[in-house]
């Protein structure tokens, strides 16, 4: 139970990471975010980990030095070849490829003499043209990829596909594994039978809010925020003391512009935290959740969200 425990939690935090954009976070005019535009090769091995990464580097909320948030921002194309007929039309902050030798001439003179960086077995390249604050989050972005695509890419995902189709073949009712099993699609990029396998593993274990964060954290990575609402409010029918799922449901009403609603729900997260002892929020069927990242945030959402009411309020 134990070892299935930490694979869980591994689960939950992998899916809540692949392919997930920015949080959205409402700043001030002077410190909007700082778009890193990157074009990559969707058919490339290296999709997967840094369809990870992405989402890992989005959630740690980076920021230049001059406090102004950093969002990244990739589109895939719907081939190779697609993708780099783009690159002159309109150039990228950053361009991740698989080879040298996949650079035409004309797609080369963008981005060389630049030296180009090692990411997740990929190559990545910042076209000399980018310059400023554009370059230094693009460089910001290269740092974290070079710093944690060895830990990203050691996840063989269709290995783990394999032994939770094996374990199914033994099990089929088993809803831990068929968890497993929409977590490794995802992380291949078969969304369709992610959602699949965790609907499923919801029906089978519908008393574990688990299954309803893991599959909320789906919706969330592919802005589908009517589906994940839904399934958001499941989790927290479920277990309404849960500070993370509360925070989130704040997230949601802020981008919603529900100020009242919002400040309510970040408000209950801040309070709850405050029972929580360590790390980790344990829910009443065992399952448990880091935190650390809700303490690190509710104070400023709280903040953010309360001179937001209150300028909604006055203009009664």
């Amino acid at each position: 139970m134990q070892k299935n425990m930490k694979t869980f939690r591994l689960s939950i935090l992998c899916i809540a990471l692949a392919g997930c954009v920015s949080c959205g976070r409402k700043e001030p005019a002077v410190l909007s975010p700082i778009i890193v535009h990157v074009l990559r090769d969707p058919s490339a091995e290296f999709a997967a980990p840094l369809n990870a990464a992405d989402s890992q580097f989005a959630l740690r909320k980076p920021r230049l030095p001059n406090g102004r948030p950093v969002v990244v921002a990739t589109s895939e194309g719907d081939s190779y070849t697609k993708l780099l007929r783009r690159v002159s039309d309109m150039p990228p902050t950053l361009l991740i490829i698989d080879s040298h030798s996949k650079l035409p001439g004309d797609v080369a003179s963008l981005v060389r003499p630049a030296t180009p960086d090692s990411v997740c077995g990929a190559i990545a390249y910042v076209p000399t043209s980018v310059s400023g604050e554009e370059r230094k989050a693009a460089e910001l972005y290269l740092q974290f990829l070079e710093m944690h695509c060895h830990r990203i890419v050691s996840v063989d995902w269709k290995a783990e596909l394999a032994k939770a189709k094996a374990a199914l073949s033994k099990s089929p009712q088993s809803a831990f594994w068929h968890n497993q099993a929409g977590v490794a699609y995802d992380a291949l990029g078969d969304f369709g039978d992610a959602v699949k396998e965790l609907k499923l593993a919801r029906t089978l274990d519908p008393t574990n809010p688990a299954n309803d964060y893991t599959l909320y954290a789906l919706y969330k990575t592919k802005g589908m925020r009517r589906a994940g609402r839904e399934v958001l409010l499941d989790a927290l029918e479920r277990d309404p003391n849960n500070p993370f799922g509360l925070f989130e449901l704040g997230f949601l009403l802020e981008q919603e512009k529900d100020w009242a609603d919002s400040l309510r729900e970040y408000q209950a997260a801040k309070r709850l935290l405050a029972t929580v002892t360590g790390s980790q929020y344990v829910d009443p069927v065992g399952g448990f959740y880091d935190v650390d990242g809700v303490r690190d945030q509710v104070d400023e959402a709280i903040n953010r969200v309360a001179k937001l009411n209150d300028a909604a309020r006055n203009q009664k």
